[in-house]
């Protein structure tokens, strides 16, 4: 009989990510006001460090080599300059085009980047075809010594914390 280990994680994973769902909503409610007047002290300095830490902390977890981490990011910044400078209101990289002075919008460079996408998982599962098989449910729910093991505390709380 074939067991599947995924479906059975996905049924143990459900309580754990309401526990952390949760926690993390009183969270915001409790910790909002407090976070809101530390962020109105934010100056430049504080807004650049954040910025630096944030974009140096991307190009660590991306995957793949930490030079195509930073050619990422700085391809990512290339594209956040082009547009009118919020201070001054001169037109940077816009190549005397009108189009450009708003700058990209996001949408349509998350769009055009998901179609990319897309069309290589496309092309790429062309090549290489998963042969399907049946699975019923039954085989997906966790054994009793799976939720035995999974629905203690320190589990719960760990995986929560996601």
């Amino acid at each position: 009989m074939y067991k599947n280990p995924q479906g059975s994680q996905c049924q143990i994973f459900t309580p754990s990510a309401a526990v952390g769902g949760t926690i993390a909503v009183l969270g915001v409610m409790l910790f909002a006001p407090k976070l809101a007047s530390l962020g109105l002290m934010f100056g430049p300095a504080e807004f650049f460090a954040m910025t630096a830490a944030s974009l140096l902390l991307l190009t660590r977890i991306s995957d793949g080599s930490l030079a195509a981490g930073l050619l990422l990011m700085a391809l990512g910044l290339m594209l956040s300059t082009i547009g009118q400078e919020a201070v001054t209101g001169q037109n940077r990289f816009t190549f005397d085009s009108n189009d450009l002075m708003a700058g990209i919008e996001l949408v349509a460079l998350v769009v055009g980047l998901y179609g990319v996408a897309e069309i290589m998982t496309v092309i790429d599962s062309i090549h290489s075809q998963i042969k399907s098989i049946s699975v019923k449910a039954r085989d997906m729910m966790p054994t009793r010594e799976e939720w035995r093991r999974c629905l203690r505390w320190e589990f719960l709380s760990r995986r929560s914390q996601l």
